[in-house]
This record gives C-alpha cells, structure tokens and sequence, in this order.
C-alpha cells in the first residue's frame, strides 16, 4: 500500500534530478567515485601499510606527493568534464593580482606538500612506537613463558602446580590477535600430561620389612603429588573449556596420556582437535557431563578404557565427530545418560567391549548416528531403556555379541533406524521388553541369531517396520510373546528383481498368535512358515 502509494512521487523526484544540467555527467562521476573508493577499501587487503613501513622514508613521501597531486589532477580534470569541457580563456597580460594569486597557490601547493610528509613522518613514528610496545610485550611473554615452564619442571610438586596457574594465566593474558601463543601454553600442558607416568605402587604384605614399608612410603608419596599435578592440569583445561575464553576452539593433543579422573563438566568443544587417540583411562571418575559438541573432532581412536567411569551424561552433539574407533573397554562404564544426540556423528566401530557397561538411559537420538559396526562385545551391556529415538540411526552392523546383553526396554522409536543387520548372536540377550515402535524401521536384515534371546515380549507395535529378511533365526531365540500390533509391518519375507529373500529357521515365538490375534498391521511369512 505505502509502496504504491510512494512510487509516482519518486518517479517525479528522478524526473527533476534528470533535466539539471550536467545530471548525465554527474550520474557518471558518481559511478566512477564509488569504484575509486571500493578499489582504495580493498587495497587495505594488499597490506600497503606494511609495504609502506619496509621502505625508506624519502620513498614514502615521494609516492605520498604522487598520490596527493594525482588526486588534485583527477578533481580539476573531473570538474571540468562536468561542467561541459568548457575552452580555457588564457589572457594575453596577467595583471599584478593574477601573479599575487598565482604566488599564494604555490605557496599552498607547498605547504600541502609539507603536511602530507609531516603525516606520513607521524605515521611512521606512531607505528615504530607501536613497534616498540609490541616487542616489548612479546618479550614479557617469553619471560614469564620461560619461568612458569621451569616450575612445571621443578622436582617438588608445589613448585609444578604453581606452574601449572602461572601458565594458565598466561596464556589468558596473551596479546590480542596471538591466540598461537594461547595454543602454545596448551600444547605445553599436553605435553606434560603426556610424559611417563608411573603408576600407583602395589599394596604392601603384612610381612613386608621395614625397608620395604619406606620405598612404598616414597613412591606413594611421589605418585599422589604427580597425580595431583596432571590432575590440576586436567581441571584447569576444563575450567576454561567451560567458559567463554580463548581456550575454546583450540587443538588438545592428549595422545598416549594415561588418565584415571579428570573433570571437563560443561567443557564447549566447538572447533580444533580435542585428540585422546591411545590414551589409558585407567580408574577413577573422568567427566564430560553437561559437555557441549557443537563442531571439531574429538577422538578416543584407540584408547583403553580400564575399571573407571567416563560420563557423558546429558551432554549435547550437535555437530562434529566424536570417534571411539577401535578402542578397548575392559571393565568399567560409560555414560551416556540423558544425552541429546542431534547432529554429531559418534562411532564406536570396530571397538572391543569386555566387561563393560554402555548406559544411554534416556537418550535422545534425533540426528545423525550412534554406531557400534563391527564392534566385538564380551561380557559386555548396553543400555538404552527409557531412550526415544526420533531420528537418525543407532547401529549394531556387523557386530558380534557374545554372552552380551543389549537392553532397549522402555524404550521409544518413532522414525530413524535401530539397525541390528549381519549382528551373530552367541548366548547373547536383545531386549525390546514393553517398548513402543511407532514408526522409523529396526532392521534384522542378515543377521545370524544363532543363540541366546531377541526379545519383543509386551511391545507394541504401531507404524514401525521390522526386517528380518536374510536373517537365521535360532530355535527358541527370537519372541513376540504378549506383543502387540496396532499397525507397521514385520517383514521375513521380500521381493526384490523378481528374486525372493528370505529368513530361515525357527519361526518366532508367540508370532502365529500375533497373527491370528487380529493383529492390525502386516506379517511377511517366509513360505516355509505357512
């Protein structure tokens, strides 16, 4: 409305702009200042100033003369096109005011040449001040960098942990725009967590000698202190992940370090490399709770995970990778409790998993994937009761279980996947005990459930596909006792390129009543099952 309203005013406004005289002239100049003034912008891109300060000062006042009288030329010459390239009126006589004028406008055309020098000589002081300061500052750095870095080296402990804060204040005074001095102190840090660690000596016998009872003393002694201190380390890298600092996006390489606790509760993982590739967490409580992965790459790649608890509870991957690829738990527990997965991509691939627990005790999966292809689990158990998966992908691929145990009891799927295809089950448990299929797909596809139990015992089964097609179904192994289905499908068998696919072996437990039921939804039998 007011557009419409507004459009014949403007039309009758460029209207009159249009007749003045010139106004073509006028239209081009403006053009042409435009580009001049975009094309000096950009030429701040070209680091002119740093050119300028490299070359002598008679140089930088003879290009500063050009450029001023080429910007006096280009303005006379500008207004004259303007006005119409009148002809030059050029008296046969200068009378005495013309020569007096003449003479002042020399002498301002000296007196702007001697300001443009005095500028560029202020310039260049002010930027060898600048200089000045700079090499200064950088110098204190490096002084307190060199004495803070030889009390991390002190043989007593006091003395390292002061180390540990003098370095940690440093890098949170660094100059502004030399955040590589920040990732130096970091990598200084990683460093030290990375040297040799000796472990926590053995209990002493009762019939240990008193000599015996003194070296225990002292390496237990030394071993607290050196806790301590890569503990100190550990929690002054999470404070600072925590908060909105210069350490966040940065790159920790913590590969190799041996880790028995360590708080990073809050951490903000938001960029660079957070690095933990053959790492030993051995005991003790290490935190993640809270933690948000919002980009970068974090990586476990390799690691041993050896009777403590690592806890991701009610962290958020909203982006990035956070990778366990062919690491080894071997006691101990991982939570993944409450936390949100919407966009990262975690894999646990080709891990090994031995008498280990997984807790993903109400989880959401919304995006992306949690996968566990081709891991190997041994006395192992994976929990997601209470989980709701509303997108993405869960994935077993290619896994093999082995007196393991994977619970989804509680649980919720409403879209995504839950794949379990090519899994071999050896006296193994899958549990779907009461939990709600509503849509997204659980896949079965290839899979060999040679022995132990797949359980659908009183779920519910509303919108959901379930695809065994391929799969060898044990004796006695897979139920759908007291299930029930209001809706989806459970596929055995497939058409596919006019081939037909399908199970083989025992029919499942309780599926012919659930047939016969008046079950709303649809049954694929194979035909050896009719």
């Amino acid at each position: 409305m007011l557009f419409a309203a507004g459009l014949p005013l403007v039309l009758r406004a460029w209207e009159m702009l249009w007749s003045l005289p010139y106004a073509g002239r006028l239209f081009l100049s403006g053009i042409g200042l435009t580009v001049i003034a975009l094309s000096v912008l950009g030429g701040r891109k070209l680091h002119i100033g740093t050119r300028a300060e490299q070359a002598r000062l008679g140089s930088v006042i003879a290009v500063a003369w050009i450029v001023v009288a080429a910007l006096v030329a280009l303005i006379v010459t500008g207004t004259w096109w303007v006005m119409g390239s009148p002809q030059p009126l050029m008296p046969d006589q200068l009378p005495p005011r013309a020569l007096d004028a003449i003479a002042t406008r020399a002498f301002a055309v000296v007196a702007g040449l001697g300001a443009a020098a005095l500028l560029v000589i202020s310039y260049r002081r002010q930027r060898t001040t600048e200089r000045g300061d700079q090499r200064e500052v950088t110098k204190l750095f490096t002084e307190r960098f060199d004495s803070a870095s030889e009390k991390l080296g002190s043989e007593h402990a006091a003395v390292r942990l002061a180390g540990v804060h003098a370095l940690a204040h440093l890098a949170d005074d660094a100059p502004e725009g030399h955040d590589e001095l920040v990732q130096m102190v970091i990598d200084v840090l990683c460093a030290y967590l990375r040297m040799p660690y000796r472990p926590e000596p053995n209990e002493l016998y009762e019939e240990s000698t008193p000599e015996q009872r003194e070296a225990y003393e002292e390496q237990a002694l030394t071993f607290a202190s050196m806790r301590e201190v890569r503990q100190t380390i550990i929690r002054v890298i999470g404070n600072h992940l925590s908060t909105d600092t210069r350490w966040v996006g940065k790159n920790y390489d913590f590969t190799g370090a041996k880790i028995d606790g360590g708080d990073f509760r809050g951490a903000s993982f938001t960029g660079g490399d957070v690095i933990f590739d053959d790492c030993v967490f051995a005991g003790g409580v290490t935190k993640f709770k809270e933690a948000q992965f919002t980009g970068g790459r974090v990586s476990f790649d390799g690691a041993t995970f050896k009777e403590g608890v690592v806890s991701f509870d009610k962290s958020i991957f909203s982006e990035g990778r956070i990778s366990f690829e062919g690491a080894h738990f071997l006691g101990g527990v991982l939570e993944f409790g409450m936390a949100t997965f919407r966009g990262s991509y975690v894999s646990f691939a080709k891990s090994k998993i031995s008498r280990s627990v997984f807790s993903f005790h109400g989880a959401k999966f919304e995006k992306k994937t949690v996968t566990f292809r081709m891991a190997d689990f041994s006395d192992g158990e994976v929990l997601f009761s209470g989980s709701d998966v509303k997108g993405g992908r869960v994935s077993f691929i290619g896994a093999k279980l082995q007196n393991s145990v994977i619970r989804m009891g509680f649980s919720k799927v409403t879209a995504g996947v839950v794949d379990f295809s090519q899994i071999k089950l050896l006296d193994s448990t899958v549990e779907f005990h009461i939990s709600k299929l509503l849509g997204g797909q659980v896949k079965f596809q290839s899979s060999r459930l040679e022995s132990g139990k797949l359980s659908f015992r009183n779920a519910l089964l509303e919108g959901c596909c379930l695809d065994f097609v391929g799969a060898e179904l044990g004796e006695d192994v897979v139920t759908f006792k007291e299930a029930r289905m209001n809706g989806g499908r459970i596929i055995f068998a497939k058409t596919f390129s006019h081939h037909e696919f399908e199970a083989s072996g025992y029919c499942p437990i309780g599926l012919i009543e659930l047939a016969e039921g008046g079950a709303r939804g649809t049954i694929d039998f194979p035909k050896d099952w009719d």
